[in-house]
Formats: structure tokens, C-alpha cells, sequence
């Protein structure tokens, strides 16, 4: 996991991802890292998805780019792999996109 110096925290790593949820980090993954979509519209598809209230989609789509755009994807998928608290479907994803990503 992460180090000292790295460039996200455990603690700050894990307490986003949380926000975001495990499952959501791993379905959404993809649309999360692509740039060329817009806060708002993954945002909007989590939404007509899930049911979340809106303010929980913006919630966890910031979040979660935040993991990304601060290089905490790989740990965050690392954490989301050890997580016995989640469908075996979703680690399995997880470690999909963690091996895509080294």
C-alpha cells in the first residue's frame, strides 16, 4: 500500500473510497478515469442507475476522480481486492482493472 511519501494517505485514501463505495469505485471505474465525460453526466448515470439522491452522485463521482487524479487508483483496487465486505463479483472486477492498470 501506500508509503510515508506518497501521493495519497491510507487514511484519506480509505475515507475517500468510502464516500465513493467500494462497489460504485469498481462498477463506475472506467467512466470515473476517461476525462472526456463530465462530472455531471457520470454523475447522472449513477443516478438514473442506482437511485442515489444526486448531491450522493456528484458525492461520489468527485471522490472518486480525486482517487485518480492524485494516483491512489492501483491502492484503492488493492483495498477494494482485501475488502471482505464486498460482492466476490466486484473483487473480481477489481482485480481486472488493477491488472490493466500495471
Amino acid at each position: 500500500m501506500t508509503k510515508g511519501g506518497d501521493i495519497m494517505k491510507e487514511q484519506r485514501l480509505a475515507r475517500y473510497l468510502n464516500s465513493v463505495g467500494k462497489g460504485c469505485f469498481v462498477e463506475y471505474f472506467d467512466l470515473f478515469q476517461d476525462k472526456l465525460i463530465s462530472n455531471k453526466d457520470i454523475a447522472e448515470q449513477i443516478y438514473n442507475e442506482k437511485g442515489y439522491t444526486m448531491n450522493a452522485c456528484i458525492s461520489r463521482t468527485g471522490h472518486a476522480r480525486m482517487i485518480i487524479r492524485e494516483g491512489g487508483a492501483k491502492d484503492a483496487l488493492k483495498l477494494i481486492i482485501d475488502s471482505s465486505r464486498i460482492d466476490i463479483s466486484k473483487i473480481a472486477e477489481a482485480r481486472r482493472l488493477l491488472q490493466a492498470l500495471t
